[in-house]
C-alpha cells in the first residue's frame, strides 16, 4: 500500500465532511451546492470540504479559474483509491453514517 494513500486516507477521514463528499461523489462531477443536496450536508461545509481535498489532490475542480459560483469537481486517482480503501471498510461507512 502506498505511503501517500494511507497518509491521504488519514486527512480525509479525519473530517466526516470531506468523507462524505468524497463518498457522495463517488465517479461523478457534481458541484458543491448539488453534492450538499445529496449528502444532505450545508454547502457552505461541502464546499470548503471540496477546496481542502483538492489542495490534497484528492478531488479537481475542472472550472476556469474565474468561475465563482457552480464549481464541478470530479475525483482524481489519488481520490478514486481512496475511496476503494473507505469502501472496503464498511466500519468507516458506520462510523460516518454513509449508505
Amino acid at each position: 500500500m502506498d505511503d501517500e494513500v494511507l497518509k491521504e486516507l488519514a486527512y480525509v477521514v479525519s473530517s466526516k465532511y470531506r468523507v462524505k463528499s468524497l463518498i457522495h461523489l463517488d465517479n461523478t462531477v457534481q458541484t458543491p451546492t448539488t453534492l450538499s443536496e445529496i449528502a444532505g450536508m450545508k454547502p457552505s461545509l461541502v464546499s470548503r470540504a471540496l477546496k481542502e481535498m483538492e489542495g490534497h489532490g484528492i478531488v479537481e475542480c475542472i472550472s476556469d479559474d474565474d468561475a465563482k459560483k457552480a464549481r464541478p469537481y470530479l475525483i482524481t486517482p489519488l481520490g478514486e483509491a481512496i475511496l476503494d480503501m473507505i469502501a472496503e471498510d464498511s466500519g468507516l461507512n458506520d462510523l460516518f453514517d454513509v449508505e
